[in-house]
């Protein structure tokens, strides 16, 4: 799905992906990773290109987000 559409996706998806991987991998780079899969990466790269984006509404302002991997539901979702 890297095409020149899904490159330009909205902000808020590429800006997710990245929030995802600093919240459960803050000591990438110091030697220090908590959740890294050897087969697919940190958790964020997952469900990258392989799910579609997310539609969330808050506070009246629609945003698309990108889903990230669930091991309690085994699948790319964009909630707990």
């Amino acid at each position: 799905m890297q095409d020149g559409v899904n490159l330009v996706r909205q902000p808020h998806d590429r800006v997710s992906h990245e929030l995802l991987e600093a919240i459960t991998d803050p000591g990438v780079g110091l030697n220090r990773v908590a959740w890294y899969d050897r087969d697919n990466g940190e958790i964020a790269d997952i469900c990258a290109f392989t799910s579609s984006p997310a539609r969330v509404r808050r506070d009246g302002v629609n945003y698309t987000v990108q889903r990230s991997w669930s091991n309690r539901r085994d699948a790319c979702v964009a909630g707990p």
